[in-house]
């Protein structure tokens, strides 16, 4: 059996990451989008006892008065007519 011990757990605002490293001590993330774009870098603690909708409802309020934060689609159709 293989084994990939978790290490952290960390809440980018718009992503939630898993860290871990496996068998042969090579670093793994599990990345998760969230519906939010968060300006970057962002690294808070992630608490996975929360449920889903926990760690959701957590993440907005924890990032939504930050300047540039807004729905990840409003974001890509921006960022998308921006290269146009």
């Amino acid at each position: 059996p293989y084994d990939a011990t978790p290490t952290f757990a960390v809440n980018h605002g718009m992503g939630w990451s898993l860290y871990a490293y496996d068998p042969e001590g090579n670093g793994l993330e599990f990345f998760v989008e969230s519906p939010w774009y968060v300006p970057q870098p962002v690294v808070d603690f992630l608490d996975l006892n929360q449920s889903d909708e926990e760690i959701a409802r957590a993440t907005e309020a924890a990032y939504r008065d930050r300047p540039g934060f807004q729905p990840i689609e409003r974001w890509r159709a921006t960022f998308a007519a921006e290269l146009a």
